[in-house]
């Protein structure tokens, strides 16, 4: 029922005064590392005027200190340790205060908290045998089962998905010390299936498989006639001592990167304890010189740090990686997790890097630093895989503005791949703002046709408006084009253009620039983007030049460009207005350029007055900027969340609608709850039909409403 002006009513809950003793519970006793758990408050008396802080201590030394952030009556955290939690909470109204009693929770034993892994199938492939032996002595660390190798096909014992070997160690293995590690590959079928192995170590004895940094050995593809992988295995003095999981893994079909966890469809997992024993001392007189894998990194690609010129490393020393953004001086932030001598890590910005080495608790000492760049955008590009000989649906010629190149199929490339030099007829330079045509020729086949260029520079093809297609069906010997624009918003300076083609039919769209394709070919060239230099104007220009907005309706209070549709000159002024009615209008301190960029609660009109050096103002065409309701989207039942609206937690002067028909809801979809202390505000509040409000109150909540409630739905209270 619509009643404007309808006023709402509500009983405030009464005031705090005392709270009688309370225990807080866990939702677990005893947890892993890193696993989430809860602690919760018992049910409360329903009173205004309550604040919570929650506090920890660790079990080791009992001393309490408040969690950050944590002010509801339940938190969610982790640990790595066990550690008893309680409650502070305060009634704001008698100053009054209780500390709960408090909640001990556990640490689960490492050894019981690693992930699981199998195979889902008894057929096919399994672990034949694993060896461990010394290098420095050649001693037989381990050897399980003794002739499981034989026979490699048709072994009946190849019937296994897992198996728990940590009741025959653990096995002794030396820091410092090299270890050959060897493991065969069986089958119960007469056919061998390729497969990969993977070896994990956990070196901090966590309770967990660090992918980046504990997988130790690699191996595969197998073969019927190469069934073992092998390597060395060297056990770094910055392994803790202690007995820890060994994790061999064979997957088939796998590769190299396979995950310690999970399932998989054939092939077997092997668990195994192992002891780490310290080796030399360590004796430090010189921490070295931090180094990285690579010069310089593109975003996200993973390098690996570690350490030159230390001649006296060994037990008992630990390291701690730290990163500085601003410089080779610092400051400098620890990397948590970053306490080996060897670390793997990305960036997206250039580093500095060092480590603080510290031997039998002396004093600390820092390596000399390291610099890792950021490479160039053009350094960074994907390479796309095709089969060797284009497999047919090769390019023939590329033509762009005046990049011309008559190329082939690029056989002698076993990846069907070719970059071509920045010069000649292999390259070119585009101008922002402008259009040219890009042709395609094809040949040996029917085949689809995309075109990226990395117009914001950023060393992918992954953007929005960076992909074209001139053909997904182009005959053979035909040529395809399409006109492409170089937006004025693009980046500047050298940056890659890909052709890609495969059979048509074939998937060959906006993600596909460095995706596996079975046919065809790619080949990359380097673009110049250069900047537009608008013409200086002449005159008075003309009027009536049409104003476009980059949202037809945009949500209540969030914000969208105006742009005035005119050539760009330089000598020009601008001057955007704006109007409630379209009949009195009114300048926009400050909005002076060609485009405006705002936000609104109200339908508005919008103009832009403009003028060349010191001819008169002229004005263009007239804009009505719409808007729809700032909606509730549902993601979670949190008012006071930003995520649940279209744009942002509703103010005084937004339209409010709480609907779960409009479009970009979230599902599962929640209702709003607003929650104690919060406020619901709004010019106008519309809940539709099957959607309702929950208000949690007390003296502190409030419902504003400027305007209108219309009620379709419910609001309880």
């Amino acid at each position: 029922i619509g009643r404007p002006n309808m006023r709402l009513t509500y009983a405030p809950a009464p005031n705090c005064v005392a709270l009688p003793p309370l225990t807080p519970t866990a939702s677990s006793a005893s947890v892993c590392s890193g696993v989430n758990f809860s602690v919760s408050l018992p049910t409360l008396p329903c009173v205004a005027g309550l604040t919570f802080q929650w506090q920890y201590a660790p079990f080791s030394t009992g001393i309490w200190g408040n969690i950050g952030g944590a002010t509801n009556t339940s938190l969610s955290i982790t640990q790595s340790a066990a550690t008893s939690y309680r409650c502070y909470i305060t009634c704001t109204f008698s100053g009054s205060t209780l500390t709960t009693n408090s909640v001990l929770v556990n640490q689960n034993n490492y050894l019981s908290c690693y992930c699981s892994s199998s195979a889902t199938s008894t057929g096919d492939t399994d672990i034949g045998n694993v060896t461990m032996t010394r290098t420095s002595n050649g001693a037989l660390i381990l050897n399980n089962p003794p002739g499981g190798c034989n026979p490699v096909l048709s072994n009946a014992a190849a019937v296994n998905t897992y198996s728990n070997f940590t009741g025959l160690g653990p096995y002794n293995l030396i820091q410092g010390e090299n270890y050959g590690m060897s493991m065969c590959q069986i089958t119960q079928g007469t056919f061998f299936f390729s497969a990969f192995f993977n070896v994990f170590i956990d070196w901090n004895a966590d309770g967990a498989f660090d992918l980046n940094n504990e997988r130790v050995l690699s191996g595969g593809p197998t073969s019927s006639a190469a069934p073992i992988a092998s390597g060395t295995i060297n056990i770094p003095f910055s392994s803790k001592l202690a007995t820890t999981r060994m994790r061999v893994q064979l997957r088939e079909g796998g590769s190299s990167n396979d995950d310690a966890c999970g399932t998989f469809g054939w092939g077997e997992v092997e668990d195994y304890n192992v002891t780490i024993l310290p080796g030399l001392s360590c004796n430090l007189t010189n921490p070295g010189t931090a180094t990285s894998s690579f010069p310089s990194v593109c975003v996200n690609q993973q390098f690996t740090l570690n350490i030159t010129g230390n001649t006296t490393v060994g037990s008992f020393q630990t390291w701690q990686w730290q990163v500085s953004t601003a410089g080779p001086a610092g400051p400098w932030a620890d990397i948590i997790g970053a306490n080996s001598i060897i670390y793997k890590t990305t960036q997206t910005v250039s580093s500095w890097y060092r480590c603080v080495l510290i031997c039998n608790a002396g004093a600390p000492q820092n390596t000399a630093v390291v610099s890792v760049p950021m490479s160039l955008p053009t350094q960074c590009y994907c390479i796309p895989p095709h089969p060797a000989g284009c497999g047919g649906n090769f390019i023939s010629n590329v033509v762009f503005n005046t990049l011309s190149n008559a190329s082939g199929c690029t056989s002698g490339n076993a990846n069907s791949y070719t970059q071509y030099p920045v010069s000649g007829s292999t390259t070119t330079s585009v101008t922002q703002g402008s259009t040219y045509n890009v042709s395609v020729t094809t040949a040996n086949g029917t085949a689809i046709i995309s075109v990226w260029i990395d117009l914001n520079r950023d060393g992918d093809f992954n953007d929005l408006g960076e992909w074209y297609q001139p053909s997904t069906n182009n005959p053979i010997g035909a040529t395809a084009s399409m006109p492409i624009n170089i937006p004025l918003t693009s980046g500047t300076g050298l940056t890659g253009m890909r052709v890609r083609t495969r059979s048509a039919g074939s998937a060959n769209g906006a993600g596909d620039a460095c995706t596996a394709f079975f046919s065809g070919e790619a080949e990359d060239y380097f673009i110049t983007i250069l900047p537009f230099i608008p013409p200086a104007c002449v005159g008075t220009p003309a009027a009536g030049y049409n104003v476009t907005s980059t949202q037809a309706a945009p949500c209540s209070g969030s914000s969208f460009t105006l742009t005035l549709q005119i050539p760009l000159f330089s000598g020009m002024t601008y001057q955007w207005q704006s109007s409630p009615t379209g009949l009195v209008w009114t300048n926009i301190v400050g909005a002076n350029s060609i485009t405006y960029t705002t936000s609104q609660t109200l339908t508005t009109y919008y103009r832009c007055t403009y003028s060349c050096s010191a001819s008169p103002f002229v004005l263009s065409g007239n804009l009505i900027q719409t808007i729809i309701p700032n909606y509730w989207k549902g993601v979670n039942s949190d008012w006071s969340d930003i995520i649940n609206w279209c744009s942002g937690i509703p103010r005084i002067t937004d339209d409010v609608l709480i609907s779960r028909t409009q479009p970009g809801v979230a599902s599962p979809y929640f209702t709003p709850v607003v929650a104690v202390s919060d406020s619901v505000l709004a010019a106008n509040l519309t809940i539709s039909i099957n959607d309702s409000i929950t208000l949690y109150n007390d003296t502190l909540n409030a419902v504003n409403i400027d305007s209108t409630l219309l009620i379709n739905g419910k609001m309880m209270v």
